[in-house]
Protein backbone atom coordinates (compact mmCIF):
# COMPACT_ATOMS: atom_id res chain seq x y z
CA UNK A 1 0.00 0.00 0.00
CA UNK A 2 1.42 3.34 -0.95
CA UNK A 3 1.40 6.22 1.21
CA UNK A 4 -0.95 8.01 0.13
CA UNK A 5 -3.15 5.55 0.11
CA UNK A 6 -2.56 4.71 3.89
CA UNK A 7 -2.64 8.51 4.92
CA UNK A 8 -6.50 8.59 3.19
CA UNK A 9 -7.27 5.54 5.68
CA UNK A 10 -5.84 7.53 8.14
CA UNK A 11 -8.09 10.61 7.46
CA UNK A 12 -11.54 8.20 6.83
CA UNK A 13 -11.33 5.86 9.75
CA UNK A 14 -10.95 8.98 12.11
CA UNK A 15 -13.58 10.83 10.24
CA UNK A 16 -15.31 7.67 11.30
CA UNK A 17 -14.86 7.73 14.60
CA UNK A 18 -15.84 11.69 15.07
CA UNK A 19 -19.05 11.20 13.59
CA UNK A 20 -19.80 7.79 16.21
CA UNK A 21 -17.96 10.29 19.14
CA UNK A 22 -20.82 12.59 17.84
CA UNK A 23 -23.80 10.13 18.26
CA UNK A 24 -23.07 8.95 22.12
CA UNK A 25 -22.99 12.92 22.60
CA UNK A 26 -26.18 13.66 20.90
CA UNK A 27 -27.28 10.30 22.15
CA UNK A 28 -26.53 11.67 25.39
CA UNK A 29 -29.79 13.77 25.22
CA UNK A 30 -32.07 12.09 23.32
CA UNK A 31 -32.47 8.63 25.23
CA UNK A 32 -36.07 9.50 27.24
CA UNK A 33 -37.68 10.37 24.00
CA UNK A 34 -37.00 8.06 21.61
CA UNK A 35 -37.18 4.23 22.11
CA UNK A 36 -33.82 2.33 21.13
CA UNK A 37 -35.24 0.01 18.29
CA UNK A 38 -37.74 3.18 16.95
CA UNK A 39 -34.56 5.20 16.88
CA UNK A 40 -32.31 2.23 15.45
CA UNK A 41 -34.62 1.68 12.57
CA UNK A 42 -35.59 5.51 11.83
CA UNK A 43 -31.71 6.25 12.00
CA UNK A 44 -31.31 3.06 8.78
CA UNK A 45 -34.62 4.41 7.14
CA UNK A 46 -33.48 7.71 6.96
CA UNK A 47 -29.97 7.32 5.62
CA UNK A 48 -31.43 4.82 3.20
CA UNK A 49 -33.92 7.42 1.55
CA UNK A 50 -31.27 10.21 2.03
CA UNK A 51 -28.79 7.53 -0.12
CA UNK A 52 -30.91 6.03 -2.60
CA UNK A 53 -30.93 9.31 -4.71
CA UNK A 54 -27.87 9.68 -4.83
CA UNK A 55 -26.41 5.74 -5.41
CA UNK A 56 -29.68 4.63 -7.67
CA UNK A 57 -27.78 4.74 -10.90
CA UNK A 58 -24.63 2.66 -9.66
CA UNK A 59 -27.45 0.42 -7.87
CA UNK A 60 -29.29 -0.42 -11.11
CA UNK A 61 -25.83 -0.45 -13.39
CA UNK A 62 -24.49 -3.23 -10.49
CA UNK A 63 -27.56 -5.45 -9.52
CA UNK A 64 -26.44 -8.49 -11.27
CA UNK A 65 -23.55 -8.44 -8.64
CA UNK A 66 -25.46 -6.66 -6.01
CA UNK A 67 -28.26 -9.89 -6.56
CA UNK A 68 -25.62 -12.30 -6.66
CA UNK A 69 -24.33 -10.87 -3.26
CA UNK A 70 -27.75 -10.76 -1.80
CA UNK A 71 -26.89 -13.18 1.17
CA UNK A 72 -23.65 -11.41 2.28
CA UNK A 73 -25.44 -8.25 1.74
CA UNK A 74 -28.68 -9.28 3.70
CA UNK A 75 -26.14 -10.51 6.51
CA UNK A 76 -23.93 -6.82 6.68
CA UNK A 77 -27.07 -5.27 7.11
CA UNK A 78 -28.93 -7.51 9.48
CA UNK A 79 -25.72 -7.69 12.04
CA UNK A 80 -24.29 -4.37 11.37
CA UNK A 81 -26.72 -1.64 11.00
CA UNK A 82 -29.56 -2.81 12.13
CA UNK A 83 -28.34 -5.36 14.47
CA UNK A 84 -25.49 -3.94 15.92
CA UNK A 85 -27.47 -0.54 16.43
CA UNK A 86 -30.68 -1.64 18.24
CA UNK A 87 -27.71 -3.40 21.00
CA UNK A 88 -26.46 0.04 21.20
CA UNK A 89 -29.01 2.10 21.78
CA UNK A 90 -30.81 -1.07 23.89
CA UNK A 91 -27.45 -1.01 25.86
CA UNK A 92 -27.41 2.98 26.86
CA UNK A 93 -30.85 3.20 27.51
CA UNK A 94 -30.08 0.37 30.38
CA UNK A 95 -26.55 1.01 31.59
CA UNK A 96 -24.09 3.63 32.53
CA UNK A 97 -21.72 5.39 29.79
CA UNK A 98 -19.09 4.12 31.66
CA UNK A 99 -20.11 0.59 31.14
CA UNK A 100 -20.68 1.36 28.01
CA UNK A 101 -17.32 2.79 26.80
CA UNK A 102 -15.27 -0.26 28.50
CA UNK A 103 -16.89 -3.02 26.65
CA UNK A 104 -16.79 -1.17 23.26
CA UNK A 105 -13.05 -0.79 23.79
CA UNK A 106 -12.52 -4.46 23.62
CA UNK A 107 -13.45 -3.69 19.62
CA UNK A 108 -10.18 -3.62 18.42
CA UNK A 109 -8.88 -7.07 19.55
CA UNK A 110 -11.87 -8.57 18.29
CA UNK A 111 -11.47 -7.48 15.14
CA UNK A 112 -8.35 -8.26 15.27
CA UNK A 113 -9.04 -11.93 16.99
CA UNK A 114 -11.90 -12.40 14.37
CA UNK A 115 -9.26 -11.37 11.12
CA UNK A 116 -6.65 -13.45 11.85
CA UNK A 117 -9.48 -16.55 11.88
CA UNK A 118 -11.50 -16.00 9.17
CA UNK A 119 -8.94 -13.59 6.80
CA UNK A 120 -5.33 -14.81 7.98
CA UNK A 121 -4.77 -11.26 9.47
CA UNK A 122 -1.90 -11.91 11.89
CA UNK A 123 -0.80 -9.30 14.31
CA UNK A 124 2.14 -7.78 14.11
CA UNK A 125 4.22 -6.81 17.37
CA UNK A 126 4.34 -2.92 16.78
CA UNK A 127 0.89 -3.19 15.81
CA UNK A 128 -0.13 -4.86 19.18
CA UNK A 129 1.94 -2.79 21.18
CA UNK A 130 -0.05 0.08 19.22
CA UNK A 131 -3.50 -1.55 20.40
CA UNK A 132 -2.25 -1.88 23.72
CA UNK A 133 -1.04 1.61 23.90
CA UNK A 134 -3.99 3.03 22.55
CA UNK A 135 -6.60 0.89 25.10
CA UNK A 136 -4.68 2.61 28.07
CA UNK A 137 -6.01 5.60 26.46
CA UNK A 138 -9.23 4.62 25.89
CA UNK A 139 -9.21 3.49 29.89
CA UNK A 140 -7.81 6.78 30.98
CA UNK A 141 -11.15 8.68 29.92
CA UNK A 142 -13.67 6.20 30.22
CA UNK A 143 -12.61 5.60 34.10
CA UNK A 144 -11.19 9.62 34.47
CA UNK A 145 -8.00 8.94 35.31
CA UNK A 146 -9.20 6.91 38.87
CA UNK A 147 -8.39 3.34 37.89
CA UNK A 148 -10.13 2.53 41.52
CA UNK A 149 -13.44 3.04 39.08
CA UNK A 150 -13.22 0.21 38.06
CA UNK A 151 -14.15 -1.25 41.79
CA UNK A 152 -17.22 0.62 41.40
CA UNK A 153 -18.41 -0.80 37.88
CA UNK A 154 -21.64 -2.83 38.57
CA UNK A 155 -23.33 -4.58 35.52
CA UNK A 156 -27.34 -5.34 33.83
CA UNK A 157 -29.10 -6.10 31.14
CA UNK A 158 -28.39 -3.11 29.08
CA UNK A 159 -24.35 -4.38 29.45
CA UNK A 160 -25.68 -7.51 28.18
CA UNK A 161 -26.37 -5.74 24.85
CA UNK A 162 -23.80 -3.57 24.80
CA UNK A 163 -21.37 -6.65 25.03
CA UNK A 164 -23.50 -8.52 22.03
CA UNK A 165 -23.21 -5.26 19.93
CA UNK A 166 -19.47 -5.83 20.43
CA UNK A 167 -19.07 -9.05 18.28
CA UNK A 168 -21.49 -8.07 15.88
CA UNK A 169 -19.34 -4.99 14.56
CA UNK A 170 -16.52 -6.94 14.61
CA UNK A 171 -18.20 -9.90 12.49
CA UNK A 172 -19.75 -6.63 9.75
CA UNK A 173 -15.93 -5.35 9.63
CA UNK A 174 -14.43 -8.42 9.07
CA UNK A 175 -16.83 -9.72 6.13
CA UNK A 176 -16.53 -6.43 4.62
CA UNK A 177 -13.05 -7.61 3.99
CA UNK A 178 -15.09 -10.01 1.29
CA UNK A 179 -17.15 -7.13 -0.32
CA UNK A 180 -18.79 -7.42 -3.69
CA UNK A 181 -16.12 -6.44 -6.25
CA UNK A 182 -16.85 -3.77 -9.13
CA UNK A 183 -19.88 -2.25 -7.08
CA UNK A 184 -18.83 1.65 -5.97
CA UNK A 185 -19.06 1.85 -2.21
CA UNK A 186 -21.77 4.55 -1.54
CA UNK A 187 -24.00 2.05 -3.69
CA UNK A 188 -22.73 -0.94 -1.52
CA UNK A 189 -23.70 1.43 1.90
CA UNK A 190 -27.08 2.30 0.26
CA UNK A 191 -27.79 -1.61 -0.33
CA UNK A 192 -26.47 -2.73 3.34
CA UNK A 193 -28.84 -0.06 4.91
CA UNK A 194 -31.47 -1.10 3.13
CA UNK A 195 -31.13 -4.70 4.06
CA UNK A 196 -30.66 -3.47 7.79
CA UNK A 197 -33.75 -1.52 7.45
CA UNK A 198 -35.32 -4.93 5.99
CA UNK A 199 -33.93 -7.45 8.54
CA UNK A 200 -34.73 -5.38 11.67
CA UNK A 201 -38.88 -4.25 10.43
CA UNK A 202 -40.63 -6.71 11.99
CA UNK A 203 -38.59 -5.86 15.38
CA UNK A 204 -39.52 -2.41 14.67
CA UNK A 205 -43.20 -3.20 14.32
CA UNK A 206 -43.50 -5.40 17.37
CA UNK A 207 -41.97 -2.21 19.12
CA UNK A 208 -44.32 0.21 18.20
CA UNK A 209 -47.23 -2.33 18.52
CA UNK A 210 -45.35 -2.66 22.23
CA UNK A 211 -45.98 1.91 22.45
CA UNK A 212 -42.38 2.24 22.27
CA UNK A 213 -41.62 5.73 22.64
CA UNK A 214 -41.17 8.49 19.61
CA UNK A 215 -41.32 12.16 20.53
CA UNK A 216 -42.27 14.90 18.36
CA UNK A 217 -40.04 17.36 19.84
CA UNK A 218 -37.39 19.36 17.47
CA UNK A 219 -34.60 17.98 19.76
CA UNK A 220 -35.97 14.65 18.97
CA UNK A 221 -35.82 15.27 15.49
CA UNK A 222 -32.40 17.18 15.61
CA UNK A 223 -30.73 14.18 17.19
CA UNK A 224 -32.43 11.60 14.73
CA UNK A 225 -31.06 13.97 11.91
CA UNK A 226 -27.82 13.88 13.09
CA UNK A 227 -27.62 9.89 13.42
CA UNK A 228 -29.04 9.40 10.13
CA UNK A 229 -26.71 11.83 8.14
CA UNK A 230 -23.10 11.56 10.17
CA UNK A 231 -23.17 8.65 12.33
CA UNK A 232 -24.42 6.25 10.07
CA UNK A 233 -23.79 7.60 6.28
CA UNK A 234 -20.33 9.64 6.92
CA UNK A 235 -19.43 7.49 9.17
CA UNK A 236 -20.23 3.77 7.67
CA UNK A 237 -19.24 5.21 4.42
CA UNK A 238 -15.98 6.46 5.73
CA UNK A 239 -15.42 3.43 7.23
CA UNK A 240 -15.70 1.33 4.00
CA UNK A 241 -13.29 3.53 2.07
CA UNK A 242 -10.96 3.20 4.89
CA UNK A 243 -11.39 -0.13 4.77
CA UNK A 244 -10.63 -0.33 1.28
CA UNK A 245 -7.09 1.06 2.25
CA UNK A 246 -6.30 -0.69 5.46
CA UNK A 247 -6.48 -4.53 6.49
CA UNK A 248 -9.46 -4.57 9.60
CA UNK A 249 -6.91 -5.94 12.06
CA UNK A 250 -4.84 -2.32 12.08
CA UNK A 251 -8.55 -0.33 10.85
CA UNK A 252 -9.64 -1.55 14.38
CA UNK A 253 -7.74 0.90 16.16
CA UNK A 254 -9.06 3.64 14.99
CA UNK A 255 -12.25 2.54 16.83
CA UNK A 256 -10.25 3.55 20.31
CA UNK A 257 -10.49 7.21 18.91
CA UNK A 258 -14.37 7.37 19.46
CA UNK A 259 -14.45 7.74 23.15
CA UNK A 260 -11.37 10.61 22.97
CA UNK A 261 -13.17 12.45 20.37
CA UNK A 262 -16.52 12.18 22.49
CA UNK A 263 -15.01 13.64 25.26
CA UNK A 264 -13.70 16.67 23.58
CA UNK A 265 -17.25 17.30 21.99
CA UNK A 266 -18.25 17.24 25.33
CA UNK A 267 -15.72 19.71 26.52
CA UNK A 268 -16.50 22.25 23.52
CA UNK A 269 -20.33 21.60 23.34
CA UNK A 270 -21.88 20.76 26.77
CA UNK A 271 -19.30 22.56 28.68
CA UNK A 272 -17.69 19.79 30.08
CA UNK A 273 -14.42 20.86 32.12
CA UNK A 274 -10.94 19.38 30.26
CA UNK A 275 -8.68 17.35 32.94
CA UNK A 276 -4.82 16.28 33.01
CA UNK A 277 -6.26 12.73 32.12
CA UNK A 278 -8.10 14.19 28.95
CA UNK A 279 -4.82 15.32 27.46
CA UNK A 280 -3.11 12.26 28.70
CA UNK A 281 -5.73 9.87 26.83
CA UNK A 282 -5.55 11.71 24.11
CA UNK A 283 -1.55 11.02 23.63
CA UNK A 284 -1.93 6.89 23.87
CA UNK A 285 -4.95 7.21 22.16
CA UNK A 286 -3.58 8.91 19.12
CA UNK A 287 0.17 7.22 19.56
CA UNK A 288 -1.30 3.80 20.00
CA UNK A 289 -3.62 4.38 16.70
CA UNK A 290 -0.20 5.94 14.96
CA UNK A 291 1.99 2.77 15.85
CA UNK A 292 -1.25 0.21 14.96
CA UNK A 293 -1.63 2.06 11.75
CA UNK A 294 2.57 1.91 10.68
CA UNK A 295 2.69 -1.49 11.23
CA UNK A 296 3.14 -3.35 8.72
CA UNK A 297 0.53 -6.01 7.67
CA UNK A 298 2.03 -9.66 8.46
CA UNK A 299 0.56 -11.81 5.36
CA UNK A 300 0.35 -15.51 5.59
CA UNK A 301 -1.31 -18.31 3.10
CA UNK A 302 -4.74 -17.67 4.61
CA UNK A 303 -4.68 -14.22 4.10
CA UNK A 304 -4.38 -15.22 0.43
CA UNK A 305 -6.81 -17.88 -0.12
CA UNK A 306 -9.26 -15.20 1.21
CA UNK A 307 -7.63 -12.75 -1.07
CA UNK A 308 -8.58 -15.15 -4.12
CA UNK A 309 -12.09 -15.87 -2.95
CA UNK A 310 -13.10 -11.89 -2.35
CA UNK A 311 -12.39 -11.74 -6.46
CA UNK A 312 -13.78 -14.91 -7.34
Amino acid sequence: MNRDGNNAAWLLLSLAALCWAGNYVVGRGSRGEIGPVTLAFWRDGLAFLCALPFAWRDLVRHRGTLLRAWPRILLLGAIGVGGYHICVYKGLAGTEALNAAVMLSAMPITIAIGSWLFLGQRIAALQGFGMALSLVGVGAVVLRGDPMALLTLSFNEGDLWMLLAVPLWAAYTVILQHRPIRVPSFALLTATLGAGVFAISPIYAWAAWSGEPMAGSLSAFAALAYVAIFATLVGYWCWNLGLERMDAARAGSFIHLTPVFAAILAILLLGERLEAYHLVAAVLVFGGVLLAGRAKRVPNGTATAAKREAVS
